[in-house]
């Protein structure tokens, strides 16, 4: 908690039960649809990365083997490469980084700064730290985001640059 956020807490200004259970609540609602959404992006992610690691290695067989022209194996090589490249984002995207989820540890609330205070006072202070921790969320969710669409366009455009490339070299 900031300490512009303790200083809105004080004891002058004390929420009542039932608008700290709420706003509890409404925190404890968007840890877990964040959650969600962050399992939703990693499935997502994984996925996209089978599918591109699999023409990844369809490709680069066909490079090696030569089943082409010779023009044809270097368009090959060079798709097969960016589908690795656009499988490695993905794969990036899915990896394990932490995640605030809801609730809390009881051993937090049987301290003496948390034992003097009003249910309400503590409920509110609790809201802080659940604001704060969706923040992260956030930044950790688009960061993800990122990396997968950026993996993703990678791996959509790979053809068409091999085609290019393809074209380039005949030329």
């Amino acid at each position: 908690m900031t300490g512009a956020q303790q200083q809105q807490v004080g004891t002058s200004q004390q929420p009542s039960e039932e608008l700290a259970r709420t706003v509890m609540r409404q925190g404890e609602l968007n840890l877990d649809a964040q959650l969600r959404l962050a399992m939703n992006a990693d499935q997502r992610g994984a996925s996209l990365a089978s599918v591109f690691a699999l023409l990844a290695s369809g490709l680069l067989a066909a490079a090696a083997a030569k089943a082409v022209p010779p023009n044809g194996s270097i368009a090959l090589a060079v798709s097969g490469a960016l589908e690795v490249v656009a499988a490695v984002m993905c794969v990036v995207a899915t990896w394990p980084r932490p995640f605030a989820v809801p609730g809390n540890r009881p051993k937090n609330w049987w301290d003496d700064g948390v034992t003097n205070r009003s249910l309400a006072e503590c409920l509110y202070r609790e809201s802080l730290n659940y604001e704060s921790a969706i923040s992260r969320n956030r930044c950790r969710l688009d960061w993800s985001s990122r990396w997968v669409t950026f993996g993703a366009l990678v791996g959509v455009i790979s053809p068409m640059v091999g085609l290019l490339t393809y074209l380039a070299l005949a030329a």
